[in-house]
């Protein structure tokens, strides 16, 4: 039994199998069944035409093909054909915004649409698999690295690279600083005691920043400013209960983020 059609196919395709016996009668046509149902054609030139929509996922197309020998009297085979689904994809860029951050885990998605395989590799940064994506991070204090994805026809064993992209290789933003629930600017709670150094919500960032020592200030208060390690600032409470209502309490941080990159950051709030 001989069953011939596409190795590799894309999702919701229309399928076309023609299935045979090795050696046949084009006068006496087979006998064809499909174990994962769609229909069969005769085309009488000796052969069956299975007709079948590709599904999601590789598919293992089987059945049984009968030919009546001059007796009459039927023989049967099983037949068999593999069939890798692939599912189509478009894709959209904004090029002015192809940025790689220093130390943090960039996440990445590629996809070789008509490859049942997708390699992604960089030149200039690092690739990991993690899941169903890519971790990269960009090697060293260059400029500029590259992605390029490369589909593999796992059938024929054949890769080829499909496209190559540049991106921008810059440092994590600075964070805005937090006392409390209120950001830099904002009216700020008097018995808060607690600092944070974290992105605004406009900022999609997955990125985790520590205060490592703070500096409050008053203005006009007495003696030298409060301080500490940490983001706790309970210390200062005593100042800032003092304080009247409408004056200006600002706090000096040392902060730092998953890059390694220390950085000072101010923040100021009304009381």
């Amino acid at each position: 039994a001989l069953a011939y059609g596409p190795v590799v196919a894309n999702s919701g395709d229309d399928i076309e199998l023609k299935v045979m016996m090795a050696a046949f009668d084009s006068d006496n046509q087979p006998k064809v069944t499909v174990d994962q149902g769609g229909t069969v054609e005769y085309p009488m030139d000796g052969t069956g035409l299975v007709k079948i929509k590709a599904g999601s996922s590789e598919m293992t197309l089987t059945g049984t093909v009968a030919i009546k020998n001059k007796s009459g009297v039927p023989k049967i085979e099983k037949w068999e054909h593999k069939i890798i689904i692939m599912k189509p994809s478009g894709a959209i860029e904004l090029p002015e915004m192809n940025v790689l951050y220093r130390g943090y885990n960039n996440r990445a998605e590629a996809t070789a649409s008509g490859y049942d395989q997708t390699i992604l590799t960089g030149s200039g940064a690092s690739v990991t698999k993690s899941g169903d994506g890519y971790i990269v991070k960009p090697i060293g204090r260059g400029r500029e690295a590259f992605l390029m994805v490369a589909g593999k026809n796992t059938a024929t064993g054949q890769t080829t690279q499909l496209k190559k992209v540049m991106y921008r290789c810059v440092n994590l933003p600075d964070p805005e600083l937090y006392w409390g629930g209120s950001k830099s600017g904002e009216k700020g709670n008097r018995r808060e005691t607690k600092l944070f150094a974290k992105y605004p919500p406009e900022i999609p960032l997955n990125a985790e920043f520590r205060i490592i020592d703070w500096e409050c200030t008053i203005p006009g208060a007495p003696g030298a400013p409060p301080g500490g390690a940490g983001g706790n600032v309970s210390t200062a409470s005593s100042l800032i209960l003092q304080a009247r209502p409408g004056m200006m309490v600002s706090f000096l941080c040392t902060v730092v983020g998953p890059d390694g990159i220390q950085r000072k950051k101010a923040g100021a709030f009304k009381l």
